[in-house]
């Protein structure tokens, strides 16, 4: 597993340094994002990840949900089934700019997708995890991260808080208020 990531990651540096000289820096680094993201698909567990605790990233997650990290918001219930909840998801999903489904596992009800910032053309990628709770009822998980910098100036915070916003618009919450974390 060792050999197969230095293998990988000398690759990367080997194709950004051809791609550079041909294309120009910001085109080749804008490739080389989308490869990351790629080579990254497998899911991730949102109630077992710890994440790095860096402003590229915001976590949302009902309250004792995640094990090894505080999210920094709490999430809605919603009065349907987990599988009605994906399906609306997916349809706002559906209608995002930029936007290219990485993994979908109908299954275990996991997203990830990757998104690109308008100007700039980052890359960022955003794990939602749909989740059962009991009479019918469900909840969700989201996690959204720059795949490149220390700092995205507040874009996953605001794009998932947009994507709660247009999910609203088709399911209501049970109750308008989220459970603060500390």
């Amino acid at each position: 597993h060792k050999s197969k990531l230095i293998f990988r990651s000398r690759l990367f540096l080997f194709v950004f340094f051809l791609l550079t000289i041909a294309w120009g820096k910001r085109i080749a680094r804008s490739f080389m994002l989308d490869l990351h993201a790629r080579w990254s698909k497998s899911p991730q567990d949102l109630a077992e990840t710890q994440f790095r605790w860096t402003p590229n990233q915001y976590f949302i997650a009902p309250k004792g949900y995640a094990h090894k990290s505080c999210p920094h918001a709490g999430t809605f219930e919603y009065a349907v089934d987990a599988d009605a909840l994906l399906q609306h998801i997916l349809a706002v999903l559906k209608n995002q700019p930029r936007t290219k489904m990485m993994y979908c596992d109908t299954t275990k009800r996991q997203l990830k997708i990757s998104q690109r910032t308008p100007s700039s053309l980052f890359v960022d990628v955003t794990t939602i995890q749909v989740i059962e709770l009991a009479q019918g009822r469900s909840t969700l998980a989201m996690y959204g991260q720059a795949v490149l910098g220390h700092s995205d100036h507040g874009v996953n915070e605001a794009r998932i808080e947009d994507w709660l916003a247009q999910l609203h618009e088709n399911v209501s919450p049970i109750s308008t208020a989220r459970e603060a974390h500390v």
